[in-house]
């Protein structure tokens, strides 16, 4: 039974320290940037075809993950997010958060965990909008030079 809580102890804290490994080394007004293009047909419904995520930390050393998406109807979607310690990033006023996870070969997993891409905070204006992943919730984005995310 000792033996099998370390074993679990440590996983979580490898799960941790590698997820939060996107923002090692990292300064203010540094960035990272992760990405992909997404493959597949949805079945004619609207789904991510490009996937783009930045990285930084303010200058108030608040983490931060900006996400732009190309859907495959050729709308564009931004989200900005608030990342803390233990690798998850939140939408500040919806509630949904995506997880991070830095995997062995250096590229990045995120599980989406429903959140809401466009509105939803309040903006009457907007319509909110829920990326609709129809079931693939996690998407692996390979690491990328920081230009493409400026």
């Amino acid at each position: 039974m000792k033996k099998m809580i370390l074993i679990s102890a440590l996983m979580m804290t490898q799960n941790v320290f590698a997820a939060s490994g996107v923002f090692a080394g990292m300064t203010s007004g540094s960035t990272a940037c992760y990405g992909a293009e997404i493959a597949g047909s949805m079945n004619g419904k609207v789904s991510i075809q490009k996937m783009i995520a930045k990285f930084s930390i303010t200058s108030y050393k608040v983490k931060t993950m900006d996400v732009d998406m190309t859907l495959n109807n050729g709308q564009q979607l931004r989200s900005e997010l608030v990342c803390d310690t233990s690798a998850r990033c939140y939408i500040e006023c919806d509630g949904g958060r995506v997880d991070l996870e830095l995997l062995a070969d250096g590229a990045l997993k995120l599980s989406n965990a429903t959140f809401i891409i466009a509105g939803g905070c309040g903006d009457s204006e907007i319509d909110p909008v829920t990326i609709n992943t129809l079931g693939r919730d996690q998407f692996v984005l390979e690491k990328m030079p920081a230009e493409v995310c400026r």
